[in-house]
């Protein structure tokens, strides 16, 4: 239901609808998917025994866009100077914020800048940036490098679940941090970054290997056949 009236159920530890009006009915058989479109409302009742399972994708306010860019723009913001009154003068009220300190700040705020590339890179960290419940398991007995190499040419290799690796211009983005990847590389981590595997990797530079290396030491991703054990 799209209904207008969305006064929910208090203390419900779900968003609840008080006084939910369906207005489609669907009867889904096993393995079927139901979409609904964001403020759509549903109430799903099993038929027989079954499990079920809700997947939900949430789209980021502008608020939260803007404050998470600008504390993007703390970390790399570089503004010269320091704050200076040489002209100050005496006031009538000695706890008075001045209208001159007032107009300085004003005009030093509006040298904050930034560009394009900012906004990418803010995106690529903020967009792969892992859950505060995530937590990545590095193998306990890493395979040395060359037994790794050897591992994924035979045998693919494939980004952990929890994993998300993005890229935009040619910049890479893994779990909330920007990654330096050579140019010659970029067609065969691009392929891992839409298809999250790798059924080869034949063609990685010795960098691009040494790369994928450091991702499975730190249970990022892993040999495809490691997977399966």
């Amino acid at each position: 239901s799209n209904q207008d009236d969305r006064s929910l159920v208090e203390d419900a530890p779900l968003k609840i609808l008080q006084n939910f009006q369906p207005v489609h009915d669907w009867v889904l058989e096993s393995g079927d998917m139901l979409y609904l479109p964001p403020h759509w409302a549903h109430n799903g009742i099993a038929i027989g025994e079954c499990t079920t399972y809700s997947i939900g994708f949430r789209s980021p306010t502008s608020q939260e866009l803007a404050q998470q860019f600008m504390g993007h723009l703390q970390e790399t913001i570089q503004i010269d100077g320091i704050y200076a009154d040489p002209d100050l003068k005496l006031q009538a009220h000695s706890a008075e914020i001045g209208d001159a300190m007032i107009d300085r700040v004003v005009d030093t705020l509006k040298r904050i800048t930034w560009t394009r590339e900012d906004v990418r890179n803010f995106l690529g960290a903020y967009l792969t940036e892992p859950k505060p419940h995530v937590f990545f398991d590095c193998p306990d007995e890493p395979l040395e490098h060359e037994e790794f190499t050897a591992a994924c040419l035979a045998d693919g290799y494939r980004l952990d679940a929890r994993s998300l690796l993005l890229f935009s211009d040619g910049h890479f983005f893994l779990n909330g941090e920007p990654v330096p990847v050579e140019e010659e590389d970029l067609p065969v981590l691009q392929n891992l970054a839409d298809q999250r595997r790798l059924d080869s990797v034949v063609g990685l530079s010795e960098e691009g290997l040494a790369l994928l290396y450091d991702w499975y030491c730190c249970g990022f991703a892993h040999p495809s056949k490691s997977l399966m054990e």
